[in-house]
């Protein structure tokens, strides 16, 4: 009998050992699943205080004009700084004050923003963009485009969804009306339309908005960006052509002002409501052709 009960006192002590460590693992895993690595303490442990000597080439003449006074002491990295940080370094004018609204983590390689007409912003995270000297998977399926919205009205945008997620390197993000963006990726040729039909903060339809649209090579020498223009229009960088949405479909007007190439390296708006190229190509324009513009 007291064998027999010893035997039990074990079994249960053995199951409230289980329990436990169980139970600390639950809350462990719990405490931990929203959590998301901090990109700058991650960069900053990437990097070393011990950078590499470099030396001139063995054919180098110290004292010649390409290599005489140069500095080649070892240097410490330039680290990235936390937000709170980084706004030290700002010089604001007497009475102005600066605050984050939105950092890392919890957006990743933010390249542009843009806001609906409820103030709600849409970030474009470029997450795939030179993470190597190489740009190696620069157009791999890992960049999105999260919506924010400040809903305590505090000025700090805290609440976020993925509206459009797993995108190749998109090009811009243009809000268009109730839950609804434009947006195209690298190498395509089409600009979809994005809606979020049950209110949840995340696209749930994808229409074809028009297609002509882009060009491949160098994600830098892409078309960039879809803008209003005052004239109701839509227009980008590249393309020598505005868009606009209309009850027959939409429709696009080749512009007059382009580069020599024919394509548009800028967008710049002028009160007159149209978008033109630099400005050093306006000179060489016709006055015909500028009376055509101011029309």
């Amino acid at each position: 009998m007291r064998f027999q009960l010893s035997s039990n006192m074990v079994r249960i002590r053995r199951i409230c050992i289980l329990c436990l460590l169980l139970t600390n693992f639950l809350f462990w895993s719990c405490s931990n699943k929203d959590k998301q690595p901090d990109p700058v303490a991650k960069v900053i442990r990437t990097m070393s205080d011990t950078l590499p000597k470099i030396s001139l080439p063995e054919d180098a003449d110290p004292q010649s004009e390409d290599w005489k006074g140069i500095d080649l002491s070892p240097k410490k990295p330039i680290l990235p700084l936390y937000p709170e940080e980084e706004a030290k370094k700002l010089h604001l004018p007497p009475g102005y004050g600066i605050a984050p609204v939105l950092t890392e983590p919890q957006i990743d390689q933010p390249g542009a923003i843009a806001f609906d007409g409820n103030g709600r912003m849409y970030v474009l995270e470029l997450r795939s963009y030179m993470l190597t000297a190489d740009s190696d998977g620069t157009l791999e399926p890992v960049s999105r485009i999260s919506r924010w919205e400040d809903k305590d009205n505090d000025g700090i945008y805290e609440t976020g969804t993925a509206f459009v997620d797993h995108l190749v390197f998109p090009r811009f993000v243009l809000p268009y009306g109730k839950d609804c963006i434009l947006t195209m990726e690298s190498d395509a040729d089409e600009v979809y339309k994005y809606t979020d039909t049950n209110g949840d903060g995340i696209a749930d339809k994808k229409e074809l908005f028009t297609n002509h649209y882009g060009r491949s090579g160098n994600v830098e020498h892409q078309q960039a960006f879809m803008h209003w223009g005052m004239d109701n229009w839509l227009y980008s960088t590249v393309n020598a052509f505005r868009v606009r949405e209309t009850p027959n479909g939409v429709v696009r007007k080749k512009l007059v002002i382009t580069m020599p190439n024919g394509v548009l390296h800028t967008i710049t708006m002028a009160r007159f409501g149209f978008r033109a190229g630099q400005v050093e190509c306006l000179p060489i324009l016709s006055f015909r052709y500028i009376m055509e513009i101011l029309k």
